[in-house]
């Protein structure tokens, strides 16, 4: 799929595994296997991880263009083409947490054939109430032919398998120029030194698929490991952390 404009990293080790959003886990980017409805027909859309092998990676180290790489079931699956699935890599550029999704670049094999940088109408407080621009009305600020910004690769090269299709898991890479990315977003290869970051995040980032290039209907995050069916969102989160202060306030004044 990929062609010559992008010069893709030379070895696996190259790529940098991202920390587990939200910040504070301490944890490398997983994802469970078979998490969402529809999942176990759903391999291309079925994002996984563990620490060991991690579901998310970029690689900022290329001066022309910042690449990302998103940790799949099965890239190859002949039962369900890869023709109407958009894979999202989302990105919260000014740490709301009730509006925690600003940006996806997202792969559309669906409607837009293409690779697209978008922003969010509406970012949260939910995955399931993130609302992306349509490319055509306003156009996407950028987009590129998959031929030469999307690189598939069927059978991982550490040839393990943690879903359950083929004899190991695949990589769907993508690639932005530099210079685009960051009059856009304002992202620059420093603002990746801590993204998902413990103690201190300039940058939040999230992988999903969807059926949808306009909402995230498919495989959204889970926290390192914990099913998504049972995890609060950002936003809740952020009530649950005011919450447990509250409580400590209560105990300190007993």
């Amino acid at each position: 799929m990929a062609g010559t404009i992008v010069t893709w990293p030379g070895t696996d080790g190259d790529w940098m595994p991202i920390g587990c959003p939200p910040p504070g886990t301490n944890l490398i980017y997983n994802d469970l296997h078979d998490d969402f409805a529809g999942a176990p027909g759903l391999h291309q859309l079925d994002i996984v991880g563990t620490d060991a092998y991690p579901a998310a990676l970029v690689y900022t180290a290329d001066p022309t263009h910042f690449m990302a790489r998103m940790r799949v079931d099965s890239w190859v699956d002949p039962s369900t083409p890869n023709t109407q699935f958009v894979w999202q890599f989302l990105f919260d550029t000014d740490l709301d947490p009730d509006n925690y999704v600003d940006w996806s670049l997202q792969y559309d094999s669906k409607t837009d054939h293409e690779l697209e940088l978008v922003p969010a109408m509406s970012g949260g407080p939910l995955f399931l109430n993130v609302a992306l621009t349509p490319h055509v009305v306003p156009p996407a600020p950028w987009s590129g032919d998959p031929a030469d910004y999307v690189r598939a690769t069927a059978i991982t090269s550490d040839l393990v398998n943690l879903g359950d299709t083929g004899v190991a898991d695949s990589f769907l890479d993508v690639a932005i120029p530099w210079a685009d990315f960051t009059a856009w977003t304002g992202l620059t290869p420093a603002s990746f030194a801590a993204v998902n970051d413990n103690d201190s995040p300039t940058l939040v980032m999230y992988l999903t698929t969807s059926s949808s290039h306009l909402q995230v209907t498919a495989d959204i995050p889970n926290q390192c490991g914990v099913s998504s069916a049972t995890i609060p969102e950002p936003a809740t989160l952020s009530l649950l952390a005011l919450g447990g202060l509250g409580l400590l306030r209560r105990r300190r004044k007993a």
